[in-house]
């Protein structure tokens, strides 16, 4: 086929078609809720977490393969540099407005404290949204580095070394007159005694976007990973009207849903397939899903699934679907906890009606590289367009995609580093996907193979 009629290029061309079509229809969307300053307090819930990959669904870890829970805390396990967690649900906005931030860290290992660790303020690209900004590997970092306290650049000597001791960092933010005072004090937690205070007046822009703490700050994320430290973060609290709230940011437990319907032509009827996928977790937390429909204006359930221990994904089947009919779902995960307690998360959907008697609209896309992440312009038209199916004909990850390169072992690794890759995809069109079939191919990417067939190769 000539390169410049490939499947590739046609499919291109279908997607920006569709994605820019004004179709007389919407999709009907739950409300979301409104964003809202902080009034209390925020505080991380690690420490009533079982061990496992996933820091929860109020956090992006960068990249989660380097990151896990272990007794309570949020340890990064790469020395590399530029290692973060941000906070999807809380991001700096109103700079004529004061905050706090404190988190309590601590080295893991005996190395020197050549690369920092801290707070990373600012964190933000062109785009500035909450999940693009998270792939940001830059901001504003406040910490300490070797024996010194550091705030953008600006360093005091501290009245002691770090050693293994549990510090706490405290920043104040104080706004005057179009200029942000920063003000950090390190304190041992065992003693609560001082052992440095910084202050320094930065302009106040410079504190706008996302927010994350950060291993090894001062390096290169393509370190070598040896020499350097690691370090815990626990107790991480967020305080003050600078920051816009918004819950809905929440990514997870269940990340998104996907279904599809099918004819079988036979005693089945239709069949309706339905996957819910969450986020790795540990052998300790819930490993059941359950599905459950609406009818009568009753939550029905249709059954359970255990989750695969390595995609994460719980699958459900139901024969003999009754396809005429609109039918609300939802996916409910119930994440336990160690002190005992239950938290459920819900997803919700729509399966809608197959259509009849009318052409069918097709939604297609393909070729989802990041450097457009997460394509809001893209989901936006589709949404409008209202399609009766999704379809995504390969290539919904690339190589490149959230950086820090391929983990081919090992196995476990490798595992959740290509997990985090789709998960990109899964977080850009979750919305779509809720509420249409959505039929899902993979391609040489998706494999990280690129070009194996076609294009002169396989």
């Amino acid at each position: 086929m000539d390169k410049q009629q490939s499947r590739r290029n046609i499919l291109k061309m279908l997607t920006a078609s569709v994605a820019t079509s004004s179709v007389g229809c919407s999709l009907i969307t739950e409300t979301p809720q409104q964003p809202k300053m902080l009034s209390t307090s925020k505080q991380d819930n690690w420490s009533k977490t079982f061990d496992r990959t996933w820091l929860g669904g109020e956090y992006w870890a960068n990249p989660m393969e380097d990151w896990h829970i272990v007794d309570g805390g949020a340890e990064c396990k790469n020395s590399s540099g530029s290692r973060t967690v941000h906070s999807l649900t809380h991001q700096i906005k109103y700079t004529a407005k004061a905050f706090k931030v404190s988190v309590v860290v601590k080295a893991i290992g005996t190395h020197n404290n050549v690369g920092g660790f801290g707070i990373r303020l600012g964190v933000r690209n062109e785009i500035d949204e909450y999940r693009s900004n998270c792939f940001v590997q830059k901001g504003l970092d406040i910490g300490i580095i070797g024996n010194k306290l550091s705030i953008d650049g600006k360093t005091t000597a501290m009245k002691m070394s770090i050693d293994d001791n549990d510090i706490e960092l405290l920043l104040t933010a104080t706004p005057q007159a179009g200029v942000m005072i920063l003000s950090l004090d390190a304190r041992l937690i065992a003693s609560n005694q001082s052992i440095g205070q910084l202050t320094h007046m930065i302009s106040a822009d410079k504190v706008v976007g996302n927010l994350a703490v950060v291993s090894n700050f001062a390096l290169r994320s393509n370190a070598p990973k040896t020499g350097n430290n690691c370090y815990r973060f626990t107790h991480w609290v967020m305080s003050g009207d600078a920051f816009e709230v918004n819950l809905d940011n929440k990514f997870g437990p269940i990340l998104w849903s996907m279904y599809s319907l099918n004819d079988t032509r036979s005693s089945e009827g239709f069949v309706l397939k339905l996957s819910a996928i969450t986020g790795p977790l540990g052998h300790e937390d819930n490993q059941v899903v359950e599905l459950q429909v609406k009818r009568c204006g009753l939550w029905e359930s249709l059954g359970t699934s255990q989750l695969d221990p390595d995609a994460w994904v719980a699958s459900f089947r139901i024969a003999n679907w009754d396809e005429k009919t609109q039918v609300e779902y939802r996916v409910i995960y119930r994440e336990k906890h160690n002190d005992g307690s239950e938290t459920p998360d819900v997803w919700s959907g729509k399966i809608i009606a197959n259509p009849s008697a009318r052409p069918l609209r097709m939604a297609a896309l393909t070729c989802q590289n990041d450097y457009s992440f997460p394509y809001a312009p893209v989901v936006k038209n589709v949404q409008v367009l209202s399609p009766d199916i999704v379809f995504f004909s390969g290539d919904q990850i690339y190589e490149s995609h959230g950086g820090f390169g391929i983990v081919r072992a090992p196995f476990e690794s490798a595992i959740t580093n290509y997990l985090r890759k789709f998960y990109q995809f899964g977080w850009a069109f979750r919305e779509i996907m809720r509420d249409r079939p959505t039929l899902c191919l993979p391609d040489d990417h998706d494999v990280l193979q690129g070009n194996l067939w076609g294009e002169g190769a396989l």
